[in-house]
């Protein structure tokens, strides 16, 4: 239970927490305590602006100072608080900070971001208890998912998992049942359902999404994924649910390096090939192609005999085994032009084959390699998220290429030793993205740290090729609601949204409720509409033990999104059946309507 504190100095606080760093993804942690009701003490020492005033207007004390520093740490009432959380965008600050931290108090739950994780594994079963996590290794599956699923439209975590919102529209299907308790079996939480200027938010499970109608869904990765490689699949899941959870496939786990397999290998270097080799090489097939059949007809000889004498022409062996002296004259013309015109063409294969290999082994031995030939990802920004993301999508077999500023970037070193192809420029400027062959590419990923920088460089590389798939990566989430329905850019996210519900369950200790907004179509000029998915847990005789979870739900007015027996995650099953009954001890995720949420309102200070 959260103490009231008796003094208006933070120093003399029980049970609050304290946030150490106000940056991006700061803003968004302090919006989550907030709405978990937890009383929040800021430490910041960066310039003044706008949301850090609105906090101390809204009665959060913000403590301008050092917080690695003792007194600091103090002043902000560390010793009485329940947790830490130190979220400054540099791992040794964020680490001395979680030290000092440790020394003022010995109970508090102590939360850094740190982004080398190898650290983060040793530091929670030290003595100073540390709980490590990473942002951008919580954000960067967002960003991999939203480029290779262009149906992405958001995500949650929850459960120490990443769970993704989809857009789908629903399909008119005589004879089957379309009920959105159909959609449930099927794996598929329906959040919103769009049909002309009515929306409905979270439906019952009796609701039936007329035809047509765009829906917004919460469902694993892996489904959003299938359905988005098969639009028709849709219609045979409704039919068959047990379908999607078949064909739903996980991707590789991005640990190590794939061994890539002989086929991709071919695939991969005739890509990267230039048009001169690729042409020479289809030149040359042809030509022996027909020859083989020319000799098998008109010589005539059998298929084996005809490739055996073709070959011993075009690579000018020698004419030992078979002969041009006996045949018709237009037969010699056609054998003669064959040994000139394949020697020509054998020559000139070496030669660009040979030009191929060392410019591959020396862009190796530098560290670069030049754009694949289509059919890629090209991320902008080798930033912790850009090196995660890059990184991720190339463990899933795909080619990849980075574009980064400058050649002495944190991350450039890392890249060269996976082998990820990088281009040395500015993301925004056309020429930069022709040379990583944006206008080729499957899809075009902005994720630097800078909103404008990833803006421009989106809309630039949207210019290059119609239709090409572009996300984009912002830190304001009203601008990324603008950046949909005013600049036609779909897949646009924040980072900081998406990772702080894991730095906010990490200090409270339970899943704290979170605010996801839904990219609705047709909301332009309106703010961003949202649900609420907040976790109740059962204790034996309240309100939610032995009760159903349809029960529950109803009564909520929303919808269930997980059932987590025992609240343990490795028991975790998604979209519950509405017959399956909460026992004391089990937690239910719900997702319930703005209409119908807790008077919470947007996240506001307690004086």
């Amino acid at each position: 239970m959260k103490s009231i504190p008796t003094s208006p100095d933070p120093a003399g606080w029980r049970g609050h927490v304290v946030l150490c760093g106000l940056g991006g993804a700061g803003v968004r942690i302090v919006e989550g305590l907030l709405l978990a009701g937890a009383r929040v003490v800021v430490v910041d020492n960066g310039p003044l602006t706008p949301f850090r005033q609105a906090l101390a207007d809204q009665g959060v004390p913000v403590i301008f100072g050092d917080c690695t520093l003792i007194p600091t740490l103090e002043a902000a009432g560390v010793r009485g608080a329940s947790a830490v959380i130190a979220m400054v965008n540099n791992d040794m600050v964020n680490l001395r900070a979680a030290l000092a931290a440790r020394e003022l108090s010995q109970d508090a739950r102590i939360v850094a971001r740190l982004f080398n994780l190898r650290i983060a594994r040793h530091l929670r079963d030290l003595p100073a208890r540390v709980i490590a996590l990473s942002l951008s290794a919580t954000a960067a599956p967002m960003f991999s998912l939203a480029a290779t699923c262009k149906i992405a439209r958001g995500a949650f975590t929850a459960s120490e998992r990443l769970w993704a919102v989809g857009s789908l529209v629903a399909p008119g299907i005589g004879g089957i049942d379309r009920s959105v308790e159909r959609w449930r079996q099927c794996g598929l939480v329906i959040l919103a359902c769009s049909s002309g200027s009515t929306t409905r938010f979270c439906p019952p499970p009796t609701f039936v999404p007329p035809a047509g109608s765009a829906l917004l869904v919460a469902t694993s990765p892996e489904r959003l994924r299938a359905l988005d490689r098969d639009p028709a699949l849709l219609q045979h899941a409704l039919g068959e649910p047990q379908l999607l959870e078949r064909v739903a496939v996980p991707p590789p786990v991005a640990t190590a390096r794939p061994r890539t397999p002989p086929r991709q290998l071919l695939r991969q270097g005739w890509r990267r090939a230039n048009r001169a080799l690729r042409l020479t090489v289809l030149t040359f097939l042809v030509l022996f192609a027909l020859s083989v059949v020319a000799f098998h007809f008109f010589y005539p000889l059998t298929f084996v005999d005809a490739l055996y004498f073709t070959t011993a022409l075009v690579t000018t062996v020698g004419l030992g085994d078979f002969n041009f002296q006996h045949s018709a004259t237009p037969l010699k013309l056609y054998g003669t032009f064959l040994m000139i015109g394949g020697a020509l063409l054998l020559t000139l294969l070496y030669g660009l084959v040979v030009e191929f290999v060392l410019s591959q082994r020396l862009e190796a031995l530098l560290g670069t390699r030049s754009a694949p030939g289509e059919g890629h990802y090209v991320v902008a920004g080798l930033g912790t998220v850009g090196f995660r993301v890059a990184s991720a999508l190339q463990a899933e077999g795909e080619e990849v290429v980075v574009i980064e500023t400058s050649e002495g970037g944190r991350f450039v070193p890392q890249l060269r030793e996976l082998g990820i192809g990088l281009v040395i420029g500015d993301a925004a400027l056309e020429e930069t993205l022709r040379r990583a062959g944006a206008d080729r590419a499957r899809a075009f990923v902005a994720v630097t740290n800078d909103d404008l920088v990833n803006i421009d460089a989106a809309l630039n590389a949207a210019s290059l090729r119609a239709g090409l798939h572009v996300v984009c990566r912002v830190f304001d989430l009203e601008l990324a609601r603008q950046i949909r329905d005013g600049l036609a850019i779909d897949s646009s996210f924040s980072s900081a949204q998406i990772a702080a519900p894991a730095f906010v369950r990490a200090a409270l200790g339970h899943e704290g409720p979170q605010l996801l907004r839904l990219p609705l179509p047709g909301a332009y000029g309106h703010p961003t509409p949202w649900v609420l998915l907040t976790q109740v847990l059962a204790v034996a005789g309240d309100e939610y033990a032995c009760r159903t979870v349809g029960e529950i739900a109803t009564a909520a007015g929303g919808a269930a999104v997980l059932h987590l027996q025992h609240n343990d995650p490795e028991h975790l099953q998604f979209a519950p059946a509405p017959a399956t009954t909460i026992r004391p001890g089990d937690a239910l995720l719900l997702a319930i309507s703005g209409d119908n949420a807790p008077d919470h309102g947007e996240p506001a200070a307690e004086p």
